[in-house]
């Protein structure tokens, strides 16, 4: 059989398909840029401003948020707080936002303030509780 993801959300400009096993046709845009994908193959599209890429990924890792846990490859910090607030269903708040800082790595601990307490020691920063959500500054 088979079986994909597709990862679209309206505060993220990248929607990605990701394809665990099988064969998908993906069809994007006016200009009908056809693609077929196989497994641990990935289309990454940017609706700002419409690149495509296709990837090589390995579609188990690709996957493990399904699983409950957390990936990041060169996530930016705001990508990575985005990602914690539909994961965490929670506010966070990013002050410091010049940080350059990318995030890679897994997380499978189920603690929003473990899962912080990493990301922080990771770019420099610190998180407290505010009116129960986060602030990392």
């Amino acid at each position: 059989g088979t079986s994909f993801n597709v990862c679209a959300y309206n505060d993220n400009p990248m929607t990605t398909v990701t394809v665990k096993s099988g064969k998908v046709g993906v069809v994007y845009g006016d200009d009908d840029i056809r693609m077929n994908l196989r497994a641990d193959e990935e289309i990454v599209i940017n609706t700002d401003d419409s690149s495509v890429s296709r990837n090589a990924v390995n579609a188990m890792d690709a996957l493990k948020w399904m699983r409950g846990s957390l990936i990041f490859r060169q996530n930016t910090l705001p990508e990575v707080i985005r990602i914690l607030r539909r994961h965490y269903s929670c506010d966070i708040e990013l002050r410091d936002s010049t940080s350059s800082v990318r995030i890679s790595g897994t997380h499978d601990n189920k603690s929003i303030e473990s899962v912080l307490e990493s990301i922080c020691f990771s770019a420099g920063l610190h998180y407290r509780v505010k009116d129960g959500g986060y602030v990392i500054y």
